[in-house]
């Protein structure tokens, strides 16, 4: 238990240091984050901050504050009707989102239905799950992840989609951090 506690104030401290240093807005670049961590791990990292009271925004576009729009659903599911600003504590979707670049999909004249999901087990694990119509490897991108404080976030549905909330206002990230695709570390299944 000391051990966790000891990491947490660590990791605090760390994040506390990035967003002094980032305070003007500028992008913190993976590079910069895994220098000082061993074995560092992107998803690993962001499942921290997470446990520090953040939920993160992951979109393929660069922007300095985030402001309340309708999600892309093609399915139109009731918990993605909120003209807001969508977040997670889930770091695996935050990432698979900011990579999946909806611009390349456009310019590439493509249709491509993809999404992510959450699969719960009885004793409270969450394991994300990720699918599309086609292969995403011609259109993932690098990104961009947008930490916020989770304070500002309501969750969607309570007790429903605990793995997404949403804030109705305009709010400026704590962090931004870049991604890549190779930050992404889990299968696409085929939606049928």
């Amino acid at each position: 238990m000391e051990n966790f506690k000891n990491e947490k104030m660590e990791i605090q401290s760390f994040l506390e240091d990035l967003t002094t240093k980032h305070s003007d807005g500028s992008v913190v670049e993976r590079d910069e984050i895994s220098k000082s961590i061993e074995e560092f791990d992107l998803e690993n990292f962001l499942e921290k901050i997470v446990s520090l009271g953040f939920v993160i925004h992951g979109s393929s576009k660069f922007f300095e504050t985030a402001k309340p729009h309708p999600a892309k659903d093609d399915n139109s599911v009731p918990e993605n009707e909120h003209y807001a600003i969508y977040a997670t504590d889930l770091p695996a979707i935050a990432i698979y989102m900011s990579i999946v670049s909806n611009d390349k999909i456009h310019e590439q004249k493509k249709s491509i239905h993809w999404g992510a999901g959450v699969i719960r087990h009885a004793n409270g694990n969450r394991i994300p799950v990720f699918s599309a119509d086609q292969d995403l490897s011609d259109v993932m991108d690098d990104g961009y992840l947008y930490l916020f404080k989770k304070e500002n976030f309501s969750p969607v549905t309570p007790n429903q989609m605990e793995e997404q909330f949403v804030s109705h206002e305009s709010l400026k990230p704590v962090l931004i951090i870049k991604t890549k695709p190779s930050d992404f570390k889990y299968s696409v299944q085929p939606l049928k």
